[in-house]
Order: structure tokens, then C-alpha cells, then sequence
């Protein structure tokens, strides 16, 4: 799978190409994209790109309305700012993580040392560093791997209820949800359909379901979009809020970009939490492991007495 910032790429190149006349075969061919050989067996792009394999089932999907609507362009220079930002906010919360880990590896190192100048136990010091190391890091591995493995309302339940976590993937689903439906409007796409897409590929079942919900309550009841979102409970208030000034208004296209945007800046706040909360994590690991091993040194020294050296 590629990265965000792959595929920021692809897409702004693919559209470009595309915007100037090169057909869809030859563009894949000159960005080196071996999933042109299946438009020349028949498929269509989104077909092709979804075979490939580097792309996410939810961004195919939205290439596949791009498609049908005649509005690809639109839709492959909202893919390239979608991605773009993803990866940013991917590549602060990685920033944020470097600290920490460094300082936990140099620990892992640096606090057996006192027992290994007392004993001389080479074997006994690379154990007790590498395998702490070993240790935090399967562990992190395992949780990633149960997070990933969870079925999605499991999995949504669990991030939510995570402290300063919680507060980041809900203010990431808000994002999807209000940049998936700005992108879809764009490509000339209507409210309902739009919402039922978004659903569609929206990783939180409580929220796909509010989604669905209001399309279907506007379709069968002609209920407003932003009373059915407000009565779910799944999206704060003052978005329901902002969204029923869209509606009034016309210009909804417009609110959800603003939608979008606060999520995004909300959604950025909290990982800059999360940047502060992980290093007192890690520090408090470190001060954990530098007491076991003060006392397992004192146990040793204890023992040395007794023995009478």
C-alpha cells in the first residue's frame, strides 16, 4: 500500500495527464503504474487501480464516482489535497514520537550499565537492554496488530473510549466524513447518494449508521439532513448546527470545506496532545525500569555481603 504522500503524488500527476489530453493507458505508463495494462485488457481506471493493490478501497471508490459523474479532474485534485493532509498529520504525530523513543532506547542501554561494570555479566546486560527493548516493542506490535485484527465496531468502541486517543479518531472520522462529502458534491454528486457513500467506507459504524439514517430519513420523510445528524448524537452540535446554515442557505458545498477544515485543525490539536501525553508515558517506563534494576543491583550486592564476597 502506498503512502499518504505517494499517493498525494499519483494522484496530482494522474489528473494533470489526464487535464491534457494523455489517455488513461498512456498516463499510468509514463507514472510507471503496472495497472495499465488491465485498462488495455478492458477494465475500467478505478478497475484497474483496484487490482493494483497501492491504493485504499474507500479513495478507488470515490475514483469510481469520479468516473460515472464525468468529474475525475475534480476528483483526483481532491484526492491529491486529501492525502496531502493525511500525511501531514501523520508526519506530526510521528515527530512527536521520536523524542520519546529515542530516549527509551538510550535507557534500554545506558541504566544496566552500574550492574554490568559490578558483575561483568556481558550476557546478562544485553538480555536485560535488548530484551526490554524487545519487550515494549513486541508489546506495541501485539496491541497494533488485536487493534487492526478487531472487528470495526470493536475496534471504534475501543479508540473512543482511549484517553486523548478517544479524542483524536473522533475528530479523524469527522474529517473523512466532511472532506469524503465536500469531494463528492464537488464531483456533482447529490446529498443523499454522497451521504450514502460516505457510509459507505466511513470506518465507525455508529457514525456510517447516522449517516445512513439521515438519507434515508430525508428520502422516505423529507426530514433535514442536520436535525436527523444532531438527533444521532454521532457529530457534535454546533456541526449539525453549521450544517443546517448550509442547508438553509444553498451553499452547503461551502460549510462542508469549513466543516472539514475545523475537524482537520481540531483533529491536529489533539495529536500535539498526544505528542505531550506519549513522552511522560515513555518517561515513566524508563523510571519504572531504572528502579527494577536498582533492585535487582541491590539484590546482587545484598547477596555479595552475605556470601561474604
Amino acid at each position: 500500500m502506498w503512502s499518504a504522500r505517494q499517493r498525494s503524488q499519483f494522484y496530482r500527476s494522474l489528473g494533470q495527464l489526464l487535464s491534457a489530453g494523455v489517455a488513461a493507458v498512456q498516463a499510468l505508463q509514463t507514472l510507471r503504474v503496472r495497472a495499465a495494462a488491465d485498462i488495455e485488457r478492458g477494465a475500467t481506471l478505478h478497475e484497474a487501480l483496484a487490482r493494483w493493490g497501492q491504493l485504499p478501497a474507500s479513495e478507488v471508490q470515490l475514483l469510481e464516482l469520479g468516473e460515472r459523474s464525468g468529474r475525475l479532474d475534480v476528483v483526483l485534485g481532491e484526492l491529491a489535497e486529501y492525502a496531502q493532509t493525511l500525511h501531514r498529520m501523520q508526519r506530526r504525530l510521528i515527530s512527536g514520537l521520536i523524542l520519546p523513543a529515542s530516549v527509551l532506547a538510550v535507557a534500554a542501554f545506558v541504566v544496566p550499565l552500574p550492574a554490568w561494570f559490578a558483575t561483568g555479566d556481558s550476557a546478562a546486560y544485553w538480555m536485560s537492554s535488548v530484551g526490554f527493548l524487545a519487550l515494549v516493542a513486541g508489546s506495541i506490535a501485539l496491541i497494533g496488530f488485536v487493534v487492526v485484527r478487531l472487528p470495526a465496531a470493536a475496534r471504534d468502541r475501543l479508540l473512543r473510549a482511549v484517553p486523548v486517543v478517544g479524542g483524536a479518531w473522533r475528530q479523524f472520522q469527522l474529517w473523512r466524513v466532511a472532506r469524503g462529502l465536500e469531494m463528492l458534491l464537488g464531483a456533482g454528486l447529490g446529498i443523499l447518494p454522497a451521504l450514502r457513500a460516505v457510509a459507505g467506507v466511513c470506518p465507525s459504524p455508529p457514525l456510517a449508521s447516522a449517516l445512513r439514517a439521515a438519507a434515508d430519513a430525508a428520502e422516505k420523510h423529507g426530514a433535514s439532513v442536520s436535525a436527523s445528524l444532531e438527533n444521532s448524537r454521532q457529530v457534535p452540535a454546533e456541526w449539525a448546527a453549521l450544517w443546517a446554515v448550509g442547508e438553509q442557505s444553498g451553499r452547503l458545498d461551502e460549510m462542508l470545506q469549513r466543516l472539514a477544515h475545523e475537524a482537520a485543525y481540531r483533529l491536529e490539536e489533539r495529536l500535539q496532545w498526544v505528542g505531550r501525553v506519549v513522552p511522560w508515558v515513555v518517561y515513566a517506563l524508563v523510571a519504572l525500569y531504572l528502579i527494577v534494576q536498582i533492585f535487582a543491583l541491590a539484590g546482587r550486592y545484598v547477596q555479595l555481603l552475605e556470601s561474604g564476597f
